[in-house]
């Protein structure tokens, strides 16, 4: 114990060792179950990655995607650029995109001045028929507020 004192620089009993020594074989455990792919998760290992279509459709059941707007800056002349301007002062386009759980993007609407809300953006999406915009059979989950 005396050499392994001095190495660490600490005191430990052997009792506090051994608890120690069982929790960190627990964890080695549970980390070599994930490790192995027994989640039945979608876990390739020779990839070393997880599918995330198939673990997003255990959490989210019946979802086809995620929606999400951006700004991109846009440079206008002077007297067009009042509409364009949004909250961040700086002119702007605002862009909605939708992508599903393989990353793809499956809807891009890029047509709106950086002043206009994201909920109009997405009405007019889903409102007007010229868009092809994929609605879901089961409806819109809405915008998560952590």
């Amino acid at each position: 114990m005396t050499n392994f004192e001095k190495e660490i620089n600490k005191a430990y009993s052997q009792r506090q060792l051994i608890n120690r020594w069982d929790a960190l074989k627990k964890e080695w455990k549970a980390w070599k179950k994930l490790k192995d792919g027994d989640t039945s998760l979608g876990r390739n290992p020779i990839k070393r990655t997880v599918d995330a279509k198939l673990v997003l459709s255990i959490v989210v059941y019946d979802c086809i995607g995620a929606i999400d707007g951006t700004h991109i800056a846009a440079i206008l002349p002077p007297n067009e650029k009042i509409p364009y301007i949004g909250r961040k002062v700086v002119p702007s386009q605002d862009v909605m995109a939708v992508c599903d759980f393989n990353m793809c993007f499956t809807f891009v609407m890029a047509r709106w001045e950086g002043s206009v809300h994201d909920t109009r953006i997405f009405l007019d999406a889903i409102r007007d028929q010229k868009y092809k915009f994929l609605n879901p059979p089961n409806g819109y989950l809405g915008p998560y507020r952590g």
